[in-house]
């Protein structure tokens, strides 16, 4: 399980590198900023999650 765990930290925080290297002219920004609900943002964050934790136990 430790292994796993790790895994998953390691996925997560390469997920959030590749997007927050993403070049901010791209559409990142807008649509997170702009156009995207506070409830879109929500529903984004916990289909990570699910991915993630499927990952995780599979």
């Amino acid at each position: 399980m430790e292994q796993s765990t790790s895994l998953g930290l390691r996925l997560v925080e390469s997920w959030q590198e590749a997007w927050s290297s993403l070049p901010s002219t791209m559409a990142r920004d807008s649509m997170c900023d702009t156009c995207m609900t506070a409830l879109e943002k929500r529903r984004l964050e916990d289909q990570k999650v699910k991915v993630i934790l499927g990952y995780l136990e599979s």
